[in-house]
């Protein structure tokens, strides 16, 4: 197993596994833990890995089921032997060291004490509960809007406007009779 880097990412190597992750991200924190889920992917796979060819090792040793293993056949020399299960075995140490290297170094700066953490549920549900009561309020004029406009002639707006064009005509025909009481006579 080999370690590469290049062009700021870091690739790990294997006889025929390779995993490769960007290191220009941010560092691994609680903040942003995804490089920790790629390595924990990697151990997974690289936990498959092991397994199948500590499964061929075993079967291809025991000549009573190295015939019924298949794709590809036994190959004892080269497959499955002894030195291909180690190296998988090493593998999954390697990658276990990372994991644990990885949690040694993360930052616990933007973490929260279970103090901060039932105040903010306090504060969340007390948002929560404004908001619910703010969108009763906002439903509730939404309704009256709706039948206001539903309602048509009689609305208020409706009344409104009818007030305010009676009130100009009042106004045009006073205006009208001062003209003629004081010029037209």
């Amino acid at each position: 197993m080999s370690l590469q880097v290049s062009n700021g990412y870091f690739s790990l190597f294997d006889d025929d596994y390779k995993e490769t992750f960007d290191t220009s991200t941010k560092p691994i924190s609680l903040t942003d833990p995804s490089s920790v889920f790629q390595l924990d992917n990697i151990l997974s796979d690289r936990l498959n890995q092991f397994q199948v060819r500590y499964a061929r090792y075993m079967q291809c040793q025991d000549p009573r089921f190295a015939s019924s293993v298949s794709d590809p056949p036994c190959d004892t020399i080269n497959t499955d032997n002894f030195d291909n299960v180690k190296s998988a075995y090493n593998s999954v140490l390697s990658v276990i060291q990372d994991i644990s290297g990885s949690f040694a170094t993360q930052s616990y700066l933007d973490a929260k004490t279970p103090q901060q953490y039932d105040k903010d549920y306090i504060d969340l549900n007390k948002d929560y509960a404004k908001v619910i009561a703010l969108r009763k309020q906002l439903d509730e004029k939404l309704l009256e809007l709706q039948q206001e406009r539903k309602a048509g002639p009689d609305t208020a707006v409706a009344r409104f406007e009818s007030a305010v064009y009676m009130n100009t005509l009042w106004i045009i025909l006073a205006t009208i009779l001062i003209y003629f009481v004081f010029v037209g006579l």
